[in-house]
């Protein structure tokens, strides 16, 4: 079989063809770079010849695909280039789990409010919430959950394993903590915090492969549907793939146009790692950057939507934060079919990144700084109480 004329399927009814197939997909396979390639049933990524004998192959199908090619689901629909109605708009992970690419972010920084995140859910139509442990919400969100009448399974929850739960005999009491808090029997994503573990773990590689083979178990025994890592670069994502049986679904990032990893997000879509950024306006300081004000002006919106709609034409997953109704509002109407920045403008802001690369809101270097803190979970969390503005009390009538 040639690296890139097979296209069909191959099945194996023996352990010498199981063999047979496994050298395909470390040789033939691993050259093929625009199919979708599904192993035993799954769509995979096609470097998962790294670790595949780590699982037992029994099927292997090849279809020859642009990768950029959307496919329609009855609950979602890729959204880049494509007008769709606003609660349809998702990626599909490489396991095709459909996750929506605009969420809301719900971090300790800037406080924490009840009613934004219930009206979020109840009146605008966001689906993805992300959290984690340390932030120190997960038990409001159980609350605005309840409160907001959206059923679970309509709603994709991320929350996150904070370093100081990493090792194999920690993360699943980290877990089982997490589900409890947010009130539910299953994550939609988990996720690594950080690619660091705490001074004094002996052997941070194992660690780390002991923590993510936890996080396999999750997936297969049904609790979570798809897990990912957090802040990890191209030596750390190297590192962890290189022992493990399931790469990871998402990689979420710092990205906005002034952090565009452009290297890490190739790298991230060469192995089928759905790239998600936070920080998506870089806590407001780049809002009046001219390039960002000329471009809003252009399209008659503010440079907040502007930056969210970059990140989504960029196939990139955001999870801005407010606890301010109409700032909520405001950002979800980005999904409109109305709204599309142009090829000009796109370009305009990826340029951003050649005269602006140095800013990066999270600082990286202090990582080891945050991770031994040893201050409780949500130790920053502030709650704050917002009065449903007048001027949008007419914001429940149906984004266009």
């Amino acid at each position: 079989m040639g690296p890139t004329d097979f296209n069909g399927t191959l099945t194996a009814a023996s352990e010498k063809e199981v063999d047979v197939l496994n050298g395909h997909i470390e040789s033939g396979l691993s050259g093929l770079s625009h199919s979708t390639v599904y192993i035993n049933s799954l769509p995979t990524p096609l470097l998962l010849y790294k670790s595949v004998n780590r699982i037992t192959v029994t099927s292997v199908v090849v279809q020859n695909l642009d990768p950029r090619q959307v496919t329609k689901s009855e609950s979602s629909v890729s959204p880049i280039g494509f007008p769709m109605e606003h609660h349809q708009w998702s990626v599909q992970l490489y396991n095709g789990i459909a996750m929506p690419i605009l969420g809301l972010g719900t971090t300790h920084n800037g406080g924490y409010n009840h009613e934004s995140v219930v009206y979020a859910l109840k009146d605008c139509g966001y689906r993805l919430v992300d959290t984690a442990k340390r932030y120190g919400t997960e038990a409001f969100i159980k609350e605005a959950i309840l409160d907001s009448g959206v059923p679970r399974e309509d709603i994709f929850l991320t929350s996150k394993l904070w370093p100081a739960d990493y090792g194999q005999a920690k993360v699943l009491p980290a877990f089982q903590g997490s589900l409890e808090r947010l009130g539910t029997d299953y994550l939609d994503l988990y996720l690594l915090h950080w690619p660091e573990v705490p001074t004094g773990i002996p052997d941070r590689r194992r660690c780390l492969d002991e923590t993510w083979r936890a996080l396999e178990l999750l997936v297969e025994s049904g609790k979570c549907r798809a897990i990912g890592v957090s802040n990890f670069l191209e030596h750390h994502l190297d590192s962890l793939i290189e022992n493990a049986s399931i790469i990871p679904h998402v990689n979420q990032c710092e990205f906005h146009p002034y952090q565009n990893p452009l290297s890490l997000r190739h790298y991230c879509q060469e192995l089928g790692i759905q790239f998600e950024g936070y920080c998506p306006l870089a806590k407001g300081r780049i809002l009046d950057d001219p390039v960002v004000v000329q471009v809003s002006q252009k399209n008659g919106k503010t440079p907040a939507q502007v930056l969210l709609r970059w990140s989504i034409q960029n196939g990139v997953v955001t999870i801005p934060k407010s606890t301010k109704l109409s700032r909520v509002r405001e950002n979800f109407e980005v999904l409109s079919p109305k709204y599309e920045l142009d090829h000009e403008d796109m370009i305009a802001l990826n340029n951003l990144r050649f005269t602006h690369r140095t800013l990066k809101v999270v600082d990286l270097s202090r990582m080891r700084q945050t991770i031994d803190n040893k201050l409780a979970d949500g130790y920053k969390l502030k709650m704050s109480k917002n009065v449903f503005p007048k001027s949008v009390h007419s914001v429940s009538k149906p984004i266009e």
